[in-house]
């Protein structure tokens, strides 16, 4: 059996860039198409959030690095991935404007990146949103025979 590709969602809502993603292996053309929108949406920010290890490649990586760094901005990431928070921490001590949090501090992620209260609380819904329509995609594709 082949490598499990996650389900990776994202929106332009309250002044950020917010994504969803399930664990898995990151396909190329939604990742290619979010950093075009991290490239060219008017934002002030980027939002990961995640349920377990997105695997993304060197090449994705450096993309998604070169969108946010070449525009100064902040990026926040929300797992509970021990691997993922390691890397985000490291990629901060080389300089890199990124921060990692756990779920049950999403508020301060968004805070993070300069969002108001309203803005925090429409990007935390969209980020809910995406999150049950995966847990739903998730659950059609188990009785898919």
């Amino acid at each position: 059996m082949g490598q499990k590709y996650c389900d990776h969602q994202w929106l332009h809502v309250g002044g950020v860039v917010a994504a969803f993603t399930t664990e898995g292996l990151m396909p190329i053309e939604p990742w290619e198409a979010m950093v075009r929108d991290l490239q060219t949406l008017p934002i002030r920010g980027y939002l990961g959030t995640s349920d377990g290890a997105v695997q993304v490649t060197s090449t994705q990586r450096k993309m998604g690095v070169d969108a946010m760094g070449k525009r100064g901005l902040p990026t926040a990431i929300v797992t509970e991935s021990r691997v993922t928070i390691g890397l985000v921490t490291t990629a901060s001590w080389l300089g890199a404007k990124i921060k990692a949090f756990a779920w049950k501090e999403i508020q301060a992620a968004t805070k993070y990146l300069g969002s108001s209260a309203a803005e925090q609380d429409e990007i935390i819904a969209a980020i809910e949103q995406m999150r049950a329509r995966a847990v739903s995609r998730a659950a059609q594709a188990e009785y898919v025979v």
